[in-house]
């Protein structure tokens, strides 16, 4: 559950930064394309509801691997990545 919350934590805090670096970009057309392209390199691109709680996800995580006992050597990174990008993708515009 701790790695859940640190992970939903860092990943929160990383996509604001994302966000702020965006928008002061603005007035730059070059430093605009550079974060675009920055953020198209990470390929992911989630929606996790406000308030969802981490023991939601953490339960999430123990069924997918008790579900998918294969991938257990993976990093937790690729796992979490792999669990969220399934359950809270974005939806296509």
């Amino acid at each position: 559950m701790g790695y859940v919350t640190g992970w939903l934590d860092k990943w929160n805090r990383d996509e604001y930064l994302a966000r702020r670096n965006i928008a002061d970009s603005i007035q730059s057309s070059k430093a605009l394309v550079n974060s675009a392209f920055l953020a198209n390199s990470f390929g992911v691109n989630f929606c996790v509801p406000a308030g969802t709680k981490p023991e939601v996800i953490g339960d999430m995580l123990c069924t997918f691997l008790q579900q998918n006992p294969g991938v257990r050597d993976a990093t937790g990174d690729d796992l979490m990545t792999t669990l969220i990008r399934g359950n809270y993708s974005c939806p296509v515009n």
